[in-house]
Order: structure tokens, then sequence, then C-alpha cells
């Protein structure tokens, strides 16, 4: 049994503040419709301090803007092919890209500089940076008769060259019959989660590829793979239109969100207790 105190008047005065800023700020919110993509979005994600907002589309220009005004800052340019996926330093120093033109590119947020190019046999689907931002891992898909890959590259902040191969033996195949659709670190970067298109999520030691445990909670592709800002809990988004609440230790299942549509994104609010899902189908599945 829990009942709240009845406020005292100084609580009262707070409280009636706290609500007067709360619908001015209501009054005076506005959408902010960013324009620069020519094609659909495949990734949008917030630097940590929030003030700025990466995106990447079928267009091939990841772009970077400024969150509280949607001014477009800058556009990287270089990849030739859909950008599935990006990545932003905790710093928001520098910025990987991973695309279907077979390619990881690391650039300089600030001044849109191509620092490196880290070619891949197959389309790369996922790029992840480690706590620490001095090593990152992808995923790519099969291409040929080259398999699918996860791979793991050191790139240390402020090296005036890099290295643009995987660290020596800390690259792993991905069984035949999948494709890794999302990925991140998990456990101080001990380990990675990786999230295949059949729904399941897999847990590999990060340095030595063996496979720790796998879970199947999903039916269709892993669409969205996401922690809460406390790293506390992982939400999940599916093609099998349902996300899920996970317990980022336990990995037990804390809540399932079902809808009547494919889920493409889901977050945990990192101020409420709040999650935010998005989808719906694609335009050639509709009749």
């Amino acid at each position: 049994f829990a009942a709240r105190l009845p406020p005292s008047p100084a609580h009262r005065l707070v409280a009636a503040a706290a609500g007067e800023r709360l619908r001015h700020r209501r009054a005076t919110m506005r959408p902010i419709l960013l324009k620069g993509h020519e094609r659909a979005l495949t990734k949008v994600m917030y630097n940590k301090d929030g003030d700025l907002l990466f995106s990447a589309s079928k267009d091939n220009k990841p772009t970077v803007w400024y969150a509280d005004t949607g001014v477009r800052l800058g556009t990287f340019n270089g990849h030739q092919g859909t950008v599935w996926d990006l990545d932003v330093t905790h710093d928001s120093s520098r910025l990987l890209t991973a695309s279907a033109d077979a390619t990881v590119r690391l650039w300089d947020v600030r001044t849109g500089r191509e620092l490196a190019n880290y070619t891949h046999r197959g389309p790369v689907r996922a790029v992840a940076w480690a706590e620490g931002g001095e090593y990152f891992a992808t995923a790519a898909e099969p291409f040929g008769r080259y398999p699918g890959q996860v791979a793991v590259y050191y790139c240390p902040a402020g090296a005036e060259e890099y290295d643009l191969l995987p660290i020596e033996g800390r690259m792993f195949e991905i069984p035949p019959e999948v494709r890794a659709a999302q990925l991140v670190w998990l456990n101080n970067n001990k380990e990675l989660l990786i999230a295949y298109d059949d729904g399941s999520l897999h847990i590999l030691d990060a340095e030595f590829g063996e496979e720790l445990q796998c879970f199947k909670y999903h039916t269709a592709k892993v669409m969205d793979l996401q922690f809460s800002v406390d790293k506390t809990m992982i939400i999940t988004a599916s093609y099998d239109t349902s996300a899920k609440l996970i317990d980022a230790t336990t990995f037990e299942v804390l809540q399932t969100y079902q809808t009547d549509r494919p889920v493409n994104a889901a977050v945990v609010s990192p101020i409420r207790e709040h999650v935010v899902i998005g989808g719906g189908q694609d335009a050639m599945s509709v009749t």
C-alpha cells in the first residue's frame, strides 16, 4: 500500500509554477521538419549531449543537424550506396557510417572530412563504437562466395594513420542461413549482441567470437536495437509487429508491445518511464 502525502503550501506553489511552465512549453512547441534527404531514412540518432542529430538514408549522404532548430549543419559525402547505419563517439568528434557500397567510413564531425575508409567484402549493415571510442565493430552481409562477417577494428582518437584491417583474429563468420541486422557492445566491451534477420539475438565473446547465449524473442527481422540511457534495459523493434523491453543483465523480457504493423524503431525515454515505437508497412506491401 502506498499513498501520497498531502502537499504543503510551498509544494503547491512549486507544482503550480511547474504546471505553468509545462503549459507554456506545450503552447510554444512545434514540430521541426528536417528537409535534406532525397530518399527514405534508414537511421536517426542523437549524440550524447542531445544537441546534434545524425541521420542516414538511401540517398547515400549522412547528415548532421542542429537538434534544437533543425538547421542542417552539413553532410558527409563519399558513399556510393545506401547508408544503413551510423554511430558517433560520446564526445561527438568522430562519426562512423556503414553502407551498401561495402565500406565503413570514419569522419571528423566538425569538419566533415573523411578520415578513413574501411573496405568490406559485402554490404555493411551495422556499425557500433565500443565504450571509450577506441574500438568499433561492423556487421557485413554475404557477397558472392564470401560469407557474412562481424569484424572488430582498433581506431584510437588522434591517430595520424588508421589501420584499415580488422584486428587479427577478430573476424567472425556469420552463419550462412542468417544475416546480421543490428549490433551493440555489452559488458564493458567484452561481448557483442547481434540481432539477425530471423528475429534471434546472439551474444558473442568480442575477442574470440564464441557464441555465449542465444535468444529467440521475435519471429521476423529485428529492425532496431537500443539501450536505455542507463544501459539497464534494451528495447528491440521487429518486423513481426512487436517491440520488446529486455533486462540487459538477465535478458528476461520485461514487456512486450504488440501492434498491428511492422515496428521499425523503438526507444526508451531518457527522462520518463515511457517507450516510443514507430513503424508501418512498406509501400510495396500495401495492396
